[in-house]
């Protein structure tokens, strides 16, 4: 971007939160956000939680149920030393066995992108904040 009248490059500003690439209204600050749709596409909206869930059966949004219908993720979370990382299960026991996916701070994910495999997609039923996402455990390098 051109200053007007310097004639010299301007560096563009950074957004508030680097690595999220969608509209600061569609996962507001300190949210961890699922779509229903691949693509972050509504409707219908997405589902939202700056804390953890146990269990997202109990989460129907405009006749939609999310529990075992997730297909876009989003990690605006706020930073923070061991907790700042989303692991998905697809129970609401959150064992290793039943981890789908690990979202790090500040990353989207999408199924239709090619990125996240079948296993991750509409399997989701719970997610828990916590720590670095392990070297074993499936998650998209970020």
């Amino acid at each position: 971007m051109l200053a007007v009248g310097t004639g010299t490059a301007q560096a563009k500003p950074k957004p508030a939160n680097p690595g999220i690439g969608i509209q600061s209204s569609a996962c507001a600050s300190g949210n961890f956000c699922v779509w229903y749709w691949g693509g972050f596409a509504e409707p219908p909206a997405d589902w939202h939680w700056a804390g953890n869930d146990g269990d997202w059966s109990n989460n129907d949004h405009e006749g939609y149920d999310i529990s075992y219908n997730d297909m876009s993720w989003a990690n605006n979370g706020t930073a923070c030393g061991g907790c700042d990382h989303v692991r998905i299960y697809s129970s609401t026991t959150q064992n290793s066995s039943t981890l789908t996916l690990c979202i790090h701070r500040g990353q989207l994910l999408s199924w239709d992108s090619g990125a996240v495999t079948y296993y991750a997609a509409n399997s989701g039923r719970s997610h828990r904040w916590g720590g670095e996402c392990g070297s074993s455990e499936p998650h998209i390098p970020f």
